[in-house]
């Protein structure tokens, strides 16, 4: 099971959605800011558009993860500071990531390869969203940057300029719907539309569709409808 499979069953088992907030940003695209501890913006798509910002590449890297995965809705970067209780002391933390899919939001917490929190810090903010109802996961350096899974949410962040008609986008699923299972399959039944490729993969960044995100996007990368797209 990959990192975003886990961590989204995770999700859905809590409460309340996270409403998205709104911009006239270009989405995906990633800005760049002088700032002792800011170090660029994701302008979020599954935000409306809006900059989040991030310190990290690591940040930035699982960013991009939520832009193309089509479960999840929307996500917020350090969305409260918390006090916890770590061996007898009360500490202060923010929260690293709020993230929602149709179903739940649940609470995020990094583990950097380099100073990561301690055992007792992780069981602590469990314990504190837990007691909230909420629910909690904490994911490795090594699991966001998990490859091909990577590699392939950066190359699906170059479409995020293209921008499907609603016309091309009924289309897509009319023929997912008849039958299209691969990429390939699609791009036939689209053969009248100009840059279908380019098209279809902007169109799944949009969560109109789902590509197969476990290998390189090929003629046989499976598609399918999204929740979104059905």
């Amino acid at each position: 099971m990959g990192w975003a499979e886990e961590f989204v069953r995770t999700v859905e088992r809590s409460g309340a959605e996270r409403p998205a907030r709104s911009s006239g940003k270009a989405a995906g695209d990633t800005v760049r800011r002088r700032n002792r501890a800011i170090r660029g913006y994701v302008v979020s798509l599954k935000n409306g558009g809006t900059p989040i910002p991030w310190a990290t590449t690591l940040e930035q890297d699982l960013m991009h993860l939520f832009e193309v995965d089509t479960r999840i809705v929307s996500y917020a970067r350090h969305p409260e500071q918390v006090r916890i209780l770590v061996d007898g002391a009360i500490q202060e933390r923010l929260i690293d990531f709020a993230v929602s899919t149709a179903r739940g939001t649940a609470r995020l917490t990094l583990l950097p390869n380099r100073n990561p929190p301690s055992g007792a810090v992780v069981a602590a903010l469990a314990d504190h969203c837990a007691r909230r109802g909420l629910a909690h996961a904490a994911l490795s350096e090594a699991a966001i940057r998990a490859q091909p899974r990577l590699s392939i949410a950066k190359a699906q962040l170059g479409f995020r300029s293209v921008e499907p008609s609603e016309a091309f986008l009924i289309a897509a699923i009319e023929a997912v719907g008849r039958g299209a299972r691969t990429l390939d399959d699609l791009e036939r039944a689209l053969l009248a539309w100009p840059h279908a490729r380019a098209n279809i993969c902007a169109a799944a960044l949009r969560g109109r569709l789902t590509l197969d995100m476990t290998r390189p996007v090929s003629g046989e990368t499976a598609v399918s409808l999204s929740g979104r797209g059905s």
